[in-house]
């Protein structure tokens, strides 16, 4: 039995290794969802700054 909940994932920090997991992430939702009967959700992002904007 698989259940409809989502998996929630924290990333630690959105620079270059961040960012490209959470477009592979999106990107491969519904493989990941096949596989493991619950779908990856991006629950947050922890960064030390904001940046400039």
């Amino acid at each position: 039995m698989t259940s409809t909940e989502p998996f929630r994932i924290g990333l630690l920090g959105h620079g270059t290794v961040g960012g490209a997991f959470a477009e592979l992430l999106d990107a491969r939702a519904d493989e990941i969802e096949a596989r493991t009967g619950r779908r990856p959700e991006l629950s947050g992002v922890l960064t030390r700054s904001r940046g400039r904007l």
